[in-house]
C-alpha cells in the first residue's frame, strides 16, 4: 500500500492549539520532519510554537522540540541570528552528525560566533561571557571530529577557537598528524570539487572544507588566522615536540 502523501501542514498545526499535551508532541514531531517541504505555512504559527518552548509545564524534550523547529522556520526565511539562537535551545535535539544544509550552516555560524568570542577573551584579558549552549555544540563538533579519526579538521576548528584542551587531544590521539585517513585534503586548485566530495561524505567534512575555502577567499580573514594559529601553536610547543617524539620512537 502506497504512503499517502502530505498536501499541507495544516491538520498538524491546528494539534499544536489542542490542550492535550500527547497531541502537541505528535504535531511537534511530525513537523519537524515535514518543515522543509511546509516552512511557509509552518512559519505563520511560528509564535505558538515560541510559546509552546517557553511553557514550562511541557518537559524539556518537548520544549526541545519545539525550539528545534522555530530554528529550521528561521534558517528557511533566512534569519540565522534567531535560527541558531533556537538551535541553541534545542539542546541534543540539534543534531551536529546530521547530513544537511541546515545544520552545516548553523554549525559553520556557531563556530565563528564562538571563535570571535574567544578571541576576544584572550585579547583583551577581559572575562567574556560565552553561551554554555554555544560551548557545548562547539565542544560536540570537536568531540565528533576527534572520534571520527578527523584529527586535522578538529586541529584547525580548535586553533581558531583557541581550545588548548581540544588541540592537545587531537595531537595525542592522531595515529598520523600529517595524512590521516579520512580527513579532507584541500588544495588551491579543486576547492569546489573537494567540498561537493566532502559533503557526500561528513557533515564535519563539508564544515571544514567550507571554511577552508573562505579562508582561503579573503586574505583578512587568513591573516587572522595565521595569527592566531602561531598565538596558539607557540603555546602547545612542547606538546607538539612530545608527540613528534612518540612518533619517531614508534
Amino acid at each position: 500500500m502506497a504512503a499517502a502523501m502530505v498536501s499541507s501542514a495544516g491538520g498538524l498545526l491546528a494539534m499544536l492549539n489542542e490542550p492535550h499535551t500527547s497531541l502537541k508532541l505528535h504535531a511537534l514531531s511530525h513537523l519537524n520532519k515535514l518543515v522543509h517541504q511546509f516552512w511557509p505555512e509552518i512559519s505563520t504559527s511560528v509564535p505558538i510554537i515560541e510559546s509552546l518552548y517557553e511553557d514550562e509545564e511541557f518537559d524539556l524534550h518537548q520544549r526541545q522540540l519545539a525550539a528545534l523547529l522555530v530554528s529550521k522556520v528561521f534558517y528557511y526565511l533566512g534569519e540565522l541570528n534567531d535560527s541558531l539562537s533556537y538551535a541553541l535551545g534545542a539542546g541534543s535535539l540539534f543534531d551536529v552528525s546530521e547530513d544537511s544544509d541546515y545544520v552545516h550552516t548553523l554549525l559553520a555560524k556557531a563556530i565563528d560566533e564562538y571563535a570571535i568570542l574567544r578571541s576576544k577573551a584572550a585579547e583583551s584579558n577581559e572575562v567574556v561571557d560565552i553561551d554554555p549552549r554555544l560551548e557545548a555544540i562547539v565542544e560536540r563538533m570537536l568531540d565528533k571530529c576527534i572520534t571520527d579519526g578527523k584529527y586535522q579538521q578538529a586541529m584547525g576548528i580548535a586553533i581558531e577557537c583557541r581550545r588548548l584542551d581540544k588541540l592537545e587531544e587531537a595531537i595525542t590521539k592522531s595515529e598520523n598528524n600529517e595524512n590521516t585517513a579520512g580527513d579532507v585534503q584541500m588544495t588551491e586548485e579543486t576547492p569546489s570539487q573537494t567540498i561537493e566530495l566532502s559533503m557526500k561524505t561528513d557533515p564535519v567534512d563539508a564544515v571544514y572544507a567550507e571554511r577552508l575555502t573562505k579562508i582561503k577567499a579573503d586574505p583578512e580573514d587568513n591573516q587572522t588566522v595565521r595569527r592566531d594559529a602561531e598565538q596558539c601553536m607557540s603555546q602547545c610547543y612542547n606538546i607538539c615536540l612530545c608527540y613528534n617524539a612518540c612518533w619517531d620512537d614508534s
